[in-house]
């Protein structure tokens, strides 16, 4: 192989796709190169009126197949450090009105769909009422298989088509469509194919079926030592991936395939003589022990009561490539014009990881739905106690607005339109949707959008409500993480249990808690509320005298502490309200200065 630059490695598995890349490219097919294990490829450059001249490298995949090619891509990848990856050629399309005979898909995302877990269902059929005991049937065993997550790639964000590309020019006779492509081992053949049906369970809005894609990409994102290589996928639509594809006009067949190879052709040609590429170097530092190291360090950083779903793997997978962070979100509904404490646990959760380095963004809608404003409630108040606790201005959903177009343009595109929202509710989890932690479907399609150049994002919610975001996956593009919030207090839900959902963050006095404090709840039930509400810190062990001015109301207070009969449940008691009243100090020093020293009847200092 030679040592010079290489900007993009196109992948084709048919010699009708290098055919026709040869023909839009202009490289003799004729001359190959052939690498020392085998490997077929030819070079071309591609000279522009302005830009450096651009290396491209085809290389034909000797075989078909996601292993095949995830293989071949590895090894060339780490040895010519291309910019850009690009896995090309033909396709079954899917969605008839959504991609036609001939068009050209540039692929968003790619959805492996192999993975799947099959059983065996013994069916016991119903015996005719004429037959007797001895005629009767057999029972009859049926494979059945069950569609298991999918593994989603994103393509490159910054590799696209050429502007304009999903309009339809009226020098071409076909259309350029941007969307999810299925890929798996698979030749879909037939409509009534049980994995077509599969398929489009996973993403109503899947546009094509082929056997490459998924390879390549596994390959791209699973370099840790060449994290910033980009990925793209273009694909011309041969057929309908239906029997079609046995019909006995094998000419009509061939020219269909013929001119979908070089319409994709065209267009990946356009996109290169558009990019911008740049020199991939290496990591300095291994990427993997980055991502690795950083991983602990969330680990370490994430209190007890938020857990990472379905397991700290997936984690790592979020986190890489660790050149850039992906967005963290929390959403909640601001019912009161105070902050709920359980918002402020998982706030303080949020604040951790944007010590990290971390995008952090609290979204808030006001009241139910964004327009009934609860009474008294201050915007400018509410965002100033947020910002204290974790650092980050608040976005409204009366807000969002603005990029409404924007967003559900992008929905369009990433299957989370009207369709997507439905397939969600169908998958049983519409509960979630509508009182879960993304209450809005507008806020799903705002946090896609608003994640889309890095295609990864984590989500805190309620563990409750995990089901419905982890659906996402199968109608968008985003790759994203929920990390389940789970607060309890005595086995109700911290939130929406009683009295535990009437208690607000609310400095500097903190009447809510006092408030709670004087009907003597079990001093377990305080303990449980502090080791939520802890910053980590131990907790002071004597009470100020501005402290016990606070407890002079509580009933029983002054009798617990001067009296001289204390019990065990009495001593218990005291040290949980100590520790709490410590605790709401601390908040005043550390996130409420402010607030301290604007209201001079402050006690709590």
């Amino acid at each position: 192989m030679t040592g010079e630059e290489t900007h993009f490695i196109v992948l084709a598995p048919l010699d009708l796709e290098v055919t026709a890349l040869a023909d839009v490219f202009g490289f003799d097919v004729s001359a190959p190169q052939v690498c020392g294990d085998g490997v077929i490829w030819y070079q071309t450059v591609i000279r522009r009126d302005e830009g450096m001249p651009l290396n491209v490298r085809i290389v034909r995949l000797a075989h078909q197949g996601a292993l095949h090619a995830a293989v071949t891509t590895t090894k060339l990848v780490l040895e010519w450090k291309p910019w850009c990856v690009v896995s090309f050629g033909i396709a079954g399309g899917l969605c008839g009105e959504d991609i036609s005979l001939r068009d050209v898909l540039v692929a968003d995302s790619v959805f492996y769909y192999e993975p799947a877990k099959e059983t065996v269902v013994t069916i016991a059929p119903e015996k005719p009422a004429n037959m007797g005991r001895n005629l009767a049937r057999e029972s009859a065993d049926v494979s059945s298989v069950v569609q298991e997550e999918p593994t989603v790639f994103s393509t490159s964000s910054s590799v696209s088509p050429i502007a304009g590309a999903q309009s339809t020019p009226k020098r071409r006779s076909y259309k350029v469509r941007v969307g999810p492509v299925a890929s798996g081992e698979k030749l879909i053949a037939d409509l009534r194919s049980p994995s077509r049906e599969r398929i489009l369970k996973l993403n109503r809005k899947m546009l094509a079926v082929e056997k490459e894609a998924a390879g390549v990409a596994a390959a791209v994102r699973g370099l840790p030592e060449l994290p910033d290589t980009q990925l793209l996928v273009v694909k011309g639509i041969s057929d309908d991936a239906t029997v079609a594809k046995n019909q006995n006009d094998k000419k009509q067949i061939a020219r269909d395939r013929k001119v979908a190879a070089r319409n994709a052709a065209e267009i990946l040609f356009q996109t290169v003589l558009a990019s911008t590429p740049r020199t991939v170097d290496p990591l300095n530092a291994d990427a993997a022990r980055k991502v690795s190291d950083l991983t602990k360090q969330c680990l370490e950083h994430l209190p007890a009561h938020v857990v990472i779903l379905p397991n700290e793997t997936e984690l790592s997978r979020v986190l890489f490539p660790p050149t850039v962070l992906p967005p963290v979100y929390y959403h909640w509904r601001a019912l009161t014009s105070k902050l709920h404490w359980v918002d402020f646990c998982v706030l303080r959760a949020l604040a951790r990881l944007g010590e990290l380095g971390f995008p952090v963004f609290p979204l808030v809608t006001e009241g139910k739905d964004g327009r009934g404003i609860p009474d008294g409630f201050s915007r400018e108040a509410y965002a100033i106690i947020v910002d204290a606790v974790c650092g980050s201005q608040v976005t409204w959903y009366s807000e969002i607005d603005r990029d409404r177009a924007e967003y559900l343009r992008f929905a369009e595109i990433s299957g989370l339109d009207r369709n997507g929202i439905e397939a969600i509710r169908d998958s049983g989890h519409y509960w979630g949707l509508r009182s879960g932690c993304l209450v809005l479907e507008q806020w799903l399609q705002y946090v896609a959008w608003a994640s889309r150049n890095v295609g990864r994002c984590l989500i805190l919610t309620y563990e409750k409500h995990v089901n419905a975001y982890m659906e996402i996956r199968r109608v968008l593009t985003l790759n994203p993480l929920v990390l389940g919030v789970n607060i309890q207090i005595d086995g109700q839900p911290g939130k929406f249990g009683h009295p535990w959902s009437e208690i607000h963050i609310d400095p500097p006095d903190y009447e809510s808690i006092l408030d709670w404090l004087k009907r003597c709840p079990p001093a377990e039930h305080i303990a449980e509320f502090c080791r939520y509400v802890s910053l980590g810190r131990p907790p002071q062990e004597q009470l100020s005298p501005s402290d016990m001015q606070d407890l002079d109301d509580m009933p029983n207070w002054r009798n617990l502490t001067m009296g001289s009969r204390v019990t065990e449940k009495d001593l218990a008691f005291l040290e949980a309200v100590s520790e709490l009243v410590s605790h709401l100090r601390e908040w005043n020093s550390t996130f409420f200065s402010s607030y301290v020293a604007a209201n001079s009847k402050a006690r709590l200092k």
